[in-house]
């Protein structure tokens, strides 16, 4: 399936140039259906270095997550891919995950497109990030690749709403599936080969298997991430929300508990560790629409170490998008837990907030994939995070890259 770029479906036609000189949406998926006033930002876009305009965004937590004043987290590079591109015949957008291939220096994006407008993908990208930026001309679709079952059939669509991608040493590959909890279509982890085909599926605890009857994940809060540690050893994935029997979902004044599932591959033991995600950051400007707050990225450091990445969307207010530095050591084994709502609280992971987005200057949108790219010249971590489209002509694909200092990603001195 790998092909170059020829920007079919796009008109004019766009070359691998693929910055996106256009206004963008704020509508993920869970609004379709929904129109407020004030909902679209009729904004141009130019890609170029964060900055410029009112911050946006909630202010930075209170508590043990804005103790401290990490290293700054800088912006150095933002783009999008236009609404409407395909490629071989097949739509580009719904970047979900995202992983880095070094050795080809190319990035592997999933798609949560469930089938309706071609198989259940990833996409190949160049991100050239230059010097410490990215650099024009930008990002370049070159190719996707189905994703298989087990005997070369395709994945039914049913379910396969891949949210999330980790590219292992040997070059297969980790997705996450959010299933669909509305027809007990549970989610599931599974590896690949580069190829496609399904090598593996792995078991999820019962707690995570919507029943229809108050347990299991919550229709389009379930997996929307997947991370390997460094060494391989250990897997992390996480519900966006609370499961059913883990209480209400996050609300204007209310946070919510997901649960981050460890995974030995090694051994196949296995933990599950509380975490508390953020509060809705804004009102609707209409009431009773629709607002959400979730789990949406993790990035393992090492064994217990992570980067986190929470989304909060309210209707007509906009997004509010933080990065947080996450550590599991300490945190309760919440595995033998029936209920995070009637039994006594856990003790969560610790997390600290490394960057608020939108005080930062970034115009949101529906950022939920995150990966590390190539070190830059001075050192810093680049950090790549994709926005999902939705396939809605009014959004657009985002690619966001941020430098962050390495003094960033150590844990908090105890404390």
């Amino acid at each position: 399936m790998e092909s170059a770029l020829r920007g079919s479906g796009v008109s004019p036609p766009w070359p691998p140039l693929l910055v996106s000189l256009v206004g963008w949406g704020i509508m993920p998926r869970w609004a379709r259906g929904w129109r407020a006033p004030g909902l679209l930002l009729a904004l141009g876009a130019t890609l170029a270095c964060a900055g410029g305009g009112p911050p946006r965004g909630a202010p930075p937590a209170k508590g043990p997550a804005a103790i401290g004043a990490p290293p700054a987290v800088e912006v150095v590079g933002r783009a999008w891919l236009p609404s409407g591109l395909s490629l071989d015949g097949v739509l580009v957008g719904g970047l979900s995950g995202i992983a880095y291939d070094a050795a080809a220096d190319l990035y592997l994006a999933v798609s949560d497109d469930p089938g309706e407008r071609g198989p259940p993908r990833f996409y190949t990208l160049r991100i050239p990030i230059v010097d410490g930026r990215l650099e024009a001309p930008g990002v370049e679709v070159t190719g996707w690749q189905a994703l298989l079952g087990s005997g070369g059939g395709r994945l039914p669509g049913v379910g396969a709403d891949l949210e999330g991608i980790a590219l292992a040493g040997d070059g297969t590959l980790y997705v996450a599936s959010e299933g669909d909890a509305r027809v007990l279509v549970a989610p599931f982890l599974a590896r690949h080969r580069r190829d496609g085909l399904r090598v593996e599926l792995l078991q999820l605890p019962a707690a995570f298997l919507p029943d229809g009857a108050g347990r299991g994940v919550r229709f389009n809060m379930a997996l929307e991430s997947v991370t390997l540690s460094p060494d391989e050893r250990w897997l992390y994935t996480a519900t966006e929300g609370p499961l059913e029997q883990d209480g209400a979902e996050a609300a204007v004044g209310r946070a919510a508990w997901c649960r981050i599932l460890e995974i030995d591959l090694t051994t196949g033991a296995r933990r599950e560790i509380a975490y508390r995600v953020d509060p809705v950051h804004a009102w609707p400007p209409v009431p009773g629409s629709l607002r959400v707050s979730g789990l949406v990225e993790l990035l393992a450091l090492e064994r217990g170490e992570l980067l986190a990445l929470e989304r909060s969307f309210a209707m007509g207010a906009g997004f509010a998008i933080k990065l947080y530095r996450v550590s599991l050591g300490g945190a309760d084994d919440v595995s033998a837990v029936a209920s995070l709502a009637t039994a006594p609280q856990p003790r969560p992971a610790a997390k600290r907030l490394l960057l608020d987005l939108g005080a930062a200057g970034v115009p949101l949108d529906n950022l939920e994939g995150m990966t590390f790219g190539p070190r830059l010249p001075d050192g810093r971590r680049s950090l790549v995070l994709v926005s999902d489209d939705n396939f809605d002509p009014e959004q657009t694909a985002q690619v966001v890259v941020l430098a962050v200092p390495d003094e960033a990603l150590r844990p908090s001195p105890p404390g």
